[in-house]
């Protein structure tokens, strides 16, 4: 009976007093396998003063850990844009302005709208240049080819000081050969007048028909030229009494304005040796162009009557002057 109480005791003792086999919490309330030096915020460094009785060291111990956090937060690189979710099944990947960049039948109308005004931009463009070089490219052009047939023809017809006068020359010149010179005051402009009216003749001169009559003949001198402002841009500022002179190689001929009509391209009859209008053995001269300009659906034809001659060895006439 008192074994058996001593016994007792002893077990009793034995539980309150010893060690328990079993693994359990510490005192401090950390498992067992833990060390007490580990922390929330950080791993104190071995040799440090922590636990529950210095409380001061784990205080200076949680100070560095707490920055070194802060540190390990800041290098943490911020989140981007939440990933959309694969629609329907498909992995291709989709910006999040997808549903703004989306197609719609609106956007393709302005998308179409917007190149069809660049491509009417673009050739708004090739147009204006174009009639730039129609405008002032063939003028220098012309302009270039008229001052060496002008120089060629002085040098053609010139006599040097104490040689023979030229004879009257007879026939007509080869096609693109120089006939005359026109000289219009009113324009303020002068050409060398090519024989042959074929598109390479009156490139860049006016042209004489070669059926009609020459310069001062009886009959009609035709010539026709382009409506370019090189040569007849201005023709419709033309008004009856205007003079017009032609000179050759031995003389001047005064032609004087008698009227100016817009006929068709068919009315080859304006070049005849006797015009609708004119009597019979009249000297004539008529000048041919395009019209309207920059078109050349209709022609501007100016008639002009012969008014008097004179010899080239006489100096200019008044009518140049």
């Amino acid at each position: 009976m008192t074994s058996d109480n001593n016994g007792g005791r002893h077990r009793a003792s034995g539980a309150s007093g010893g060690q328990d086999p079993s693994p359990g919490p510490t005192a401090s309330g950390a498992p067992p396998d833990t060390d007490p030096r580990v922390t929330g915020l950080g791993v104190s460094q071995p040799g440090s003063p922590t636990g529950p009785d210095d409380p001061d060291g784990a205080a200076a111990s949680a100070e560095p850990a707490r920055g070194r956090a802060t540190i390990a937060a800041a290098e943490v690189p911020p989140a981007g844009p939440p990933a959309v979710a694969p629609i329907g099944g498909q992995s291709d990947y989709r910006s999040v302005h997808s549903e703004l960049t989306r197609a719609s039948p609106a956007s393709m109308i302005r998308a179409a709208i917007r190149g069809f005004g660049e491509l009417m931009i673009t050739v708004g463009m090739v147009i204006l240049l174009f009639a730039g070089y129609e405008v002032w490219g063939k003028t220098a052009i012309v302009d270039a080819a008229q001052s060496d047939l002008d120089t060629a023809l002085s040098q053609q017809w010139d006599v040097p000081a104490g040689a023979t006068a030229p004879a009257k020359p007879s026939g007509k010149p080869p096609p693109g050969g120089a006939v005359a010179r026109l000289h219009i005051p009113r324009l303020d402009k002068r050409w060398v007048v090519v024989e042959g009216v074929d598109p390479k003749d009156i490139e860049f001169a006016p042209g004489h028909y070669p059926k009609s009559a020459m310069p001062g003949e009886t009959g009609n001198f035709s010539i026709a030229g382009h409506r370019v402002r090189s040569t007849f841009w201005d023709l419709d500022d033309m008004r009856v009494g205007d003079p017009i002179v032609v000179e050759t190689q031995t003389d001047w001929h005064v032609y004087t304005v008698a009227r100016s009509k817009i006929v068709k391209p068919t009315a080859v009859e304006v070049v005849n040796a006797r015009p609708p209008g004119f009597d019979r053995g009249s000297k004539l001269l008529t000048i041919t162009t395009c019209n309207p300009k920059w078109d050349n659906y209709e022609r501007l034809i100016v008639h002009a009557t012969h008014t008097s001659s004179q010899p080239r060895s006489a100096g200019r006439p008044a009518a140049l002057d």
